[in-house]
């Protein structure tokens, strides 16, 4: 894990602490990642089952209404040239026939270019669309990906990263495709949310 996060640049790393793991192997994790890469912000979640709202299976589950996660807004959010959004999600049916936000760094305004970076699922009449968004120099670029083939009701991985050249977007490992976008990662003193609101 550390040579991957050290290879990656990585800014922020999610771990997920699930049963039967033991806090102390967490903690020691923690620590290692801690010493080897101390500009990097470590987001830890433990989830058991039944823990959360009866879902008895260990992931978060929003109600693709209005739940929704937040994480204030600090510079490890906030890169500029090179960025790797990627959540593993499993949709539910009959919610997506408008544009729902996986992960959004967040809503600016009513204006252009709204978001600073985004990743989103839609369901237009049965056309499975993953848009990864991003403010590039003040300027709103998207990259939509129609038919993608994102399943309701399976657990689909989700993957969309910008080098500073090329905008890509991945399923399940598979990349589904890319467009050249070039620029600055415009930043804005926002929250980041997860899940759709």
């Amino acid at each position: 894990l550390l040579s991957l996060v050290t290879e990656q640049r990585c800014t922020v790393v999610c771990l997920a602490d699930l049963p039967p793991s033991l806090p102390s192997k967490t903690r020691y994790l923690v620590r290692r990642l801690r010493a080897a890469l101390p500009g990097v912000r470590i987001l830890v979640g433990r989830w058991a089952p039944g823990a959360l709202a009866g879902d008895q299976n260990t992931s978060a589950s929003f109600d693709v209404v209005d739940d929704h996660a937040t994480v204030p807004n600090s510079a490890t959010l906030n890169p500029s040239s090179q960025l790797t959004l990627e959540a593993w999600v499993k949709p539910r049916s009959g919610y997506f026939s408008r544009q729902k936000p996986i992960l959004l760094k967040s809503y600016t305004s009513h204006n252009l270019p709204y978001y600073q970076y985004g990743l989103f699922l839609h369901n237009s009449s049965g056309n499975r669309i993953i848009r990864f968004s991003l403010a590039l120099n003040g300027t709103h670029t998207n990259l939509d990906i129609s038919q993608s083939g994102w399943q309701v009701g399976v657990w689909n991985h989700i993957a969309a990263t910008y080098d500073g050249q090329t905008m890509r977007v991945y399923l399940n490992g598979t990349e589904l495709g890319s467009r050249t976008a070039s620029g600055t990662i415009t930043e804005y003193s926002t929250p980041l949310m997860i899940a759709a609101y």
